[in-house]
Order: C-alpha cells, then structure tokens, then sequence
C-alpha cells in the first residue's frame, strides 16, 4: 500500500507523460572485470511537457540515463518511473531518436514512418493519414515515396523523427539526434523542433554535447559531472519559445542567453 501512494505522489507530481528519476546508481563489468560507476545517486522530476537537455563531458552516462527511461536497461539500484508506474521495459509510450536514422531501406518514407501507427494496429487508412500530416510537420510531404536512402541525412533524420511523432508517444528520448549534420541543417532541425514541440508539448529528453543548442531548445538544462554521473546544475531556461531562425540568430547575441551558456560551460568539467 506504501507504494502505491508513493508512485499516485509521483504520478501527480509529474503528470502521465512525466519522468521521475529516484537516487539512481548504475554500475557494470568492464572487460577487464573491474566494476565501474556510471552514474551515482541521480534524482530528476521531468514534468510532463517540459524539453529537458542534459549535457556532461563524454562518459558522463547520459546515454545511459536514457537507457534506462527508454526500459532498456535497468538502474543497479533507484527507480524510473512514468506517471507514477516503474519503467521496467521499452514502452509504446516512450519514442527514441537516434543520432543516425535506423529507417528500414526497404520502405518508402511514408511505410517507415506508418509502421508506429500500425504497431497500434490503426486502420489503413487511418496510419496513411497520421504518417502524411506527421510528414507535413517535418517537411517532406514530397519525399512521400522515395526510399530513405535516396534523401539526404538531414532528411533522414527529419523522417525519424516524424515516424516518432506518429507512434504518438507521451515522452521523446534524444541521444544527440544532429550532431552528425552540417551546421546549416542542424540549425534548421532545431527550429523544426522547437516548433513541433510548442505545438504536441511531449515530454522530451535531449542529450547533446553543444551547449548553445542546450541553452536554445531546452526549459530546462542539467549538466552532468564526470563519471560516475552526477547532477551538478540543474536550470530554468527562462527564454522565449517561439522563434524563427532570425529570433534564434538574435538570441544568441543577448546577454541573457550568453550568461545562461556560460553559466552551462562552467560547470561541464572534463572527463
């Protein structure tokens, strides 16, 4: 009975599509056998609808924290749960970005991004709609047909993410999704993003190593320390959301957004 209160608490706490990362430690074999502390007593509350970015020098167990809210791997010890409910395996609920598309090459771009839709076994008819508006939302309306290799990486991943979209899930995990695109692209899937998310406010967990693009897209920024992980900031981003790309140019220029990446520089240490 203890725990059921405990998780209802953590349910309101956080809404239905929200995160709760309780006191978790996570460690593992190297191949030499010696034990290894990834991460070391991490508490989180990701509130449903909040972007959250988590940046930490390489090794800090960021991918492994997204792991473990994917249901992909389990903490050695603490819990993660989602609206109140352990996360205890990979979930319809919970979408992941990857930083290069895993799209099927066999499938055009719409049959990639219908099969979350089809997963929920929606109709026909139903999964062509949803995977051509969630297209439309990432631009690529007229790429319909085409196979994922013949379009761009930008593309690509601009396809990922709507296939995500379309599975509809309550929260979106993001393991540095641009950081293998250009700079120009990269920019342009930003605002993308930030567009998409003002509009479905998912639950989002961004990892990223850039801090400019942490400060930008995020309501709230954490900074992890070395290993073994730690929280060592932990920020409001209190920045406007709407932006077109010359607002974001613009931002980047105002003492507000450079105090706040300076701020987030600080206190990334290397590993």
């Amino acid at each position: 009975m203890t725990e059921s209160i405990a998780d209802a608490g953590a349910a309101t706490e956080t809404g239905p599509g929200g995160i709760r990362i309780e006191d978790v430690t996570h460690s593992y074999r190297s191949t030499s056998g010696d034990a290894v502390l990834a991460l070391d007593d991490v508490d989180l509350t990701i509130p449903e609808g909040e972007f959250l970015c988590l940046v930490g020098p390489s090794g800090c167990g960021k991918s492994t924290l997204l792991n473990m809210v994917g249901g992909f791997l389990a903490p050695s010890s603490g819990r993660i749960l989602r609206g109140g409910a352990p996360i205890t395996s990979p979930s319809a609920e919970i979408g992941v970005v990857f930083q290069s598309a895993p799209l099927f090459p066999w499938l055009t771009v719409r049959q990639n991004v219908e099969l979350g839709p089809r997963y929920r076994r929606r109709p026909r008819e139903e999964r062509r709609r949803l995977a051509d508006e969630h297209l439309e939302i990432v631009g690529l309306s007229e790429f319909v047909d085409a196979r994922p290799y013949e379009l761009p990486g930008g593309m690509r991943q601009r396809c990922q993410i709507a296939r995500v979209l379309a599975h509809e899930p309550q929260v979106i995990l993001m393991d540095e999704p641009f950081g293998a695109l250009d700079t120009i692209t990269r920019e342009r899937l930003q605002l993308d993003l930030l567009r998409i998310h003002q509009a479905r406010r998912t639950t989002v967990l961004f990892i990223t190593h850039g801090v400019d693009e942490a400060v930008l897209l995020g309501d709230r920024v954490v900074v992890m320390s070395p290993r073994p992980g730690r929280v060592v900031l932990d920020i409001d981003v209190p920045l406007a959301r709407h932006r077109d790309a010359d607002e974001a140019r613009d931002l980047r220029s105002r003492p507000e957004f450079i105090a706040l990446r300076d701020e987030t520089a600080a206190a990334i240490q290397p590993s």
